[in-house]
């Protein structure tokens, strides 16, 4: 899933809610009526909604912003799996329930597409300022095509990227053998996804999980050393995986969270949401009172 190379901003609402809808090329169909924080899928109603704080802020030219994310060739969304992804799509982009916004999809021969245009000026006259917000966009759909189970068409770039160790000889013969990636390279690739977008420490270790990978928090009694990560019984810590992936460098990586920045001691009772490392327990978190007792942390014994 791709979006516009670089985002719109501009003044005429009316002018591009017309184009969305009506589009200007022949024989293509018109716009469809998505989703958005509007009360109304009638254009005259959106454009006055959309406009409706720009009264607001007389100070800001370009209160119009406008992203488009489209889909593969051959690859489809039913209007409610569209819904989930334009909604996770503005909350990601910093957009909330006090911005305007609508999504508009238009299903083409060559692939479906959904525009979104929304105001940079909020109901409370807070304005969004969407610094870095193409490279914000970029990362944001490829983490939706992981989260959606969508056809993956490849992350952002970067000018510097992550330094990773490669596979052994050993492990490259195998995969030619088996047609299977190495388990390093997958946990390696697993972990940029992870945190293509801002991501907490905790999330993290959820997303991986997800992937099949287990994340285990080694600990001393003050501070974190370092992860390590398994698949299919292959184990290998930050630093086997390559520079990038030892605790410093993911640190730095990592969205700033208390269990990232914490380096003293544990609490005596488990966070309210995942905790690292339990084994034999596979429900739902937090594990209930009863459960705390026939359980064991590998860091810690209660």
């Amino acid at each position: 899933m791709k979006t516009m190379q670089k985002e719109s901003r501009g003044k005429d609402f009316g002018g591009l809610i017309r184009y969305i809808f009506d589009r200007d090329d022949a024989g293509k169909d018109a716009g469809r009526f998505i989703c958005g924080s509007v009360t109304s899928d009638k254009k005259e109603v959106i454009v006055k909604e959309l406009q409706s704080a720009r009264s607001r802020r007389p100070d800001v030219e370009k209160a119009v912003w406008h992203n488009a994310l489209r889909l593969p060739a051959g690859e489809k969304l039913t209007d409610e799996q569209w819904v989930k992804v334009a909604d996770d799509f503005m909350k990601g982009m910093g957009f909330t329930d006090a911005h305007a916004w609508v999504a508009v999809q238009h299903d083409d021969p060559e692939g479906q597409h959904l525009h979104l245009c929304a105001s940079r000026i909020g109901y409370n006259s807070n304005l969004w300022l969407g610094q870095n917000s193409n490279l914000q966009a970029t990362k944001l759909a490829h983490a939706l095509e992981i989260k959606h189970g969508l056809q993956v068409t490849g992350g952002p770039t970067s000018d510097h990227p992550h330094p990773s160790r490669k596979p052994s000889s050993g492990a490259i013969a195998k995969a030619l053998r088996t047609d299977a990636a190495p388990p390093i390279m997958l946990i390696q690739q697993a972990i940029d996804r992870a945190l293509a977008v801002p991501t907490t420490l905790e999330d993290m270790i959820v997303l991986l999980s997800c992937e099949g990978i287990e994340c285990r928090v080694n600990r001393n009694a003050t501070s974190i050393n370092g992860l390590s990560f398994s698949l299919d019984n292959h184990r290998f810590t930050g630093s086997q995986l390559g520079a990038s992936y030892k605790w410093a460098s993911l640190k730095a990586r990592l969205k700033n969270d208390d269990n990232a920045k914490n380096e003293g001691p544990r609490a005596t009772t488990p966070p309210p949401r995942y905790w690292f490392g339990w084994t034999g327990w596979k429900g739902s978190y937090p594990l209930p009172t009863e459960e705390l007792r026939r359980f064991t942390c590998k860091t810690r014994k209660f």
